[in-house]
């Protein structure tokens, strides 16, 4: 069972987050760049990517990865991946 974040906490999460685009941007990395994402398993702008372990994450999913492990429902990115997969194979037909 998670914990509850209150709406302000989870924009607090996701403004932190595109700090990173932010920093990526001013520091030349180009946002025509792709990256692939081993969360969304697709091709993503490279601004903002996060690096966990041995994975690399686009900025979107890693916010939905910071706000999950802040609500304590994953406690790791190998976690989070497996649960988003098997979600992902749920829904389809």
């Amino acid at each position: 069972m998670g914990r509850w974040l209150s709406a302000e906490q989870v924009r607090a999460v996701a403004a932190v987050m595109r700090l990173f685009v932010e920093d990526d941007l001013a520091n030349g990395v180009s946002p025509t760049r792709g990256l692939w994402c081993d969360a969304c398993e697709r091709v993503r702008p490279a601004p903002g990517f996060i690096r966990y372990e041995q994975r690399q994450v686009c900025n979107a999913c890693a916010t939905e990865y910071e706000i999950q492990r802040a609500r304590g429902l994953v406690r790791s990115i190998k976690e989070y991946l497996t649960a988003i997969r098997a979600r992902r194979n749920a829904e389809r037909p």
